[in-house]
């Protein structure tokens, strides 16, 4: 349970929006295309709203760690969502794409 400790979330904005930029500059640029960074921003934010809800002092961690697990959990959900493929189906590509092109040098690629 969340203690009573009053927190100033503007201070903490900042550290959302920086989330959010980083990820999506970290995108493919297939993803980028369809993914809006204001919509990603405001996940992020919303990811730091949960986070002042659910923390508590007590605990040890500061708030600046605490609310950036609950940010990147945030953004990690949202482009799950915005992902067509499930995570197994994910996972098969991935795995179909190592087996077929696993130990092709460049020489063979051409």
């Amino acid at each position: 349970m969340a203690t009573s400790q009053i927190i100033n979330l503007d201070d903490y904005y900042g550290l959302a929006i920086y989330k959010a930029k980083k990820v999506f500059k970290k995108l493919p640029e297939r993803a980028r295309n369809k993914t809006d960074l204001n919509d990603l921003t405001q996940e992020g934010l919303i990811g730091l709203m949960k986070a002042a809800k659910k923390y508590n002092s007590k605990k040890g961690a500061s708030f600046a760690t605490f609310s950036a697990i609950y940010i990147d959990g945030a953004l990690k959900d949202y482009l799950r969502k915005q992902d067509p493929l499930t995570q197994k189906e994910r996972g098969e590509v991935k795995a179909l794409d190592e087996s077929l092109f696993k130990g092709l040098t460049e020489a063979e690629d051409a």
